[in-house]
């Protein structure tokens, strides 16, 4: 499907293949200490640079990552001043 995505002339959603299924990333990172000093040495490559997902610059040097789907439904993010407001309000016990 990505690759049917990139090759179209306006690579929008509109333009997305109608088969074309998503996945809500939520990404939980375990990372030796070895890999780490290697890691910081490689330049960022085009896909993380694009995609803003650092696991794509290790893929880019060959690194094998495990993926795994999520068996239960995933709680929304934190991702703007609302949802950081409804997370300290719960914090505080006022939710």
């Amino acid at each position: 499907c990505r690759d049917e995505w990139a090759g179209t002339e306006n690579n929008t959603a509109d333009a997305l293949p109608e088969h074309a299924g998503f996945m809500r990333h939520v990404g939980i990172y375990a990372y030796r200490v070895g890999f780490l000093h290697q890691f910081v040495t490689w330049p960022m490559g085009l896909l993380e640079r694009v995609e803003k997902l650092e696991q794509l610059r290790a893929m880019e040097n060959g690194v094998r990552i495990h993926i795994e789907s999520a068996c239960v439904d995933i709680p929304g993010g934190v991702d703007t001043e609302a949802d950081l407001n409804a997370v300290r309000a719960l914090l505080a016990g006022k939710a």
